[in-house]
């Protein structure tokens, strides 16, 4: 939660163009909101669904998250680009 709300404190003249926008979600309940337009970008920081021990978890979750981006899109976990 503190990195959101970082995240929104840090970007606050950008905030008020309207253009970009801040979700913070469980990755299992990750789905498009109404007519919620793809994300350039996710941060994924000490999800456990994406550590690598819970394969079947972690298919489902990068699916999820692929879903949400744009296909330019790109994910960041723990630093990391992917």
């Amino acid at each position: 939660m503190v990195g959101h709300i970082a995240a929104i404190a840090a970007c606050k003249e950008e905030l008020q163009t309207g253009k970009p926008s801040f979700r913070q979600v469980a990755v299992e309940l990750l789905e498009a909101e109404g007519d919620e337009k793809p994300f350039d970008m996710a941060v994924a920081v000490r999800v456990g669904a994406l550590d690598g021990r819970h394969r079947e978890i972690e298919k489902l979750s990068l699916e999820k998250i692929a879903k949400a981006l744009t296909p330019q899109g790109r994910l960041f976990i723990d630093g990391e680009i992917l």
